[in-house]
């Protein structure tokens, strides 16, 4: 069963010793999978925030609506704080696709600046990232024009790979919750500011509407691959 990323975000979190709150979830733009969760640790360190890779998130449960995060205090201890000039003080521990320790923060957009390379001219090897609280609200754009705007993304709960996107089309056209799959997508923004999508407004319009989660199973999936011309490709 897939799972609404938005609702991820909303979940509550289990770590040893601490339940944290989700502040945001980051996602690689060019992998299309969530890359980090930025939790709210002040159960141990007042006004801290850690950025943490989403490896270490495991157990996602829709029914309990909770996640395990691999993260103890000995871990924030160790982590890497941010220094004055809006930088980390060990870039070599950052990598591609994995952050080797938490990143520390006195506040989430101090984290957010450096993950976006507004303080720093490199990134310290890391992809190119959005946030998904930029993603949700934003406006979808096919190939003739405004759609109407991201209110969710689905993922796959083992991974956390992006597999649709969850457009209200209200604005622009008739008002319906519709879903696309990520391989109709063209690429997300920098900094979230918009979507387009590789389809065309009437495509979009007449997809097949957002079904209750639960009833999201295989034949559903299929149907909207296969109306995408996409059939046993996702």
């Amino acid at each position: 069963m897939l799972v609404s990323l938005n609702d991820i975000s909303n979940y509550s979190v289990e770590a040893t010793d601490i339940s944290p709150s989700v502040e945001d979830i980051w996602l690689d733009r060019e992998q299309l999978s969530a890359y980090a969760v930025t939790l709210d640790i002040g159960g141990w360190f007042s006004e801290k925030f850690a950025t943490v890779s989403s490896n270490r998130i495991s157990d996602i449960d829709p029914d309990g609506r909770s996640f395990t995060v691999d993260l103890s205090k000995s871990d924030v201890e160790a982590g890497i704080d941010m220094t004055p000039d809006g930088s980390y003080s060990e870039p070599s521990a950052l990598s591609a696709f994995e952050f080797s320790k938490p990143l520390l923060s006195k506040g989430k957009e101090a984290v957010s600046d450096f993950l976006l390379g507004k303080h720093t001219a490199e990134k310290a090897g890391l992809p190119q990232l959005v946030r998904l609280s930029d993603i949700l609200s934003a406006e979808v754009f096919g190939q003739d024009g405004e759609i109407g705007k991201t209110i969710d993304l689905l993922v796959d709960p083992e991974g956390l790979c992006i597999t649709h996107i969850v457009i209200d089309t209200g604005k622009i056209l008739a008002e319906r919750q519709v879903v696309v799959p990520i391989n109709m997508l063209s690429h997300f923004a920098a900094e979230g500011t918009h979507t387009v999508l590789n389809t065309t407004r009437a495509k979009v319009e007449n997809s097949p509407p957002l079904e209750e989660f639960d009833a999201q199973d295989r034949n559903w999936i299929d149907k909207v691959a296969s109306y995408y011309g996409l059939s046993g490709t996702i």
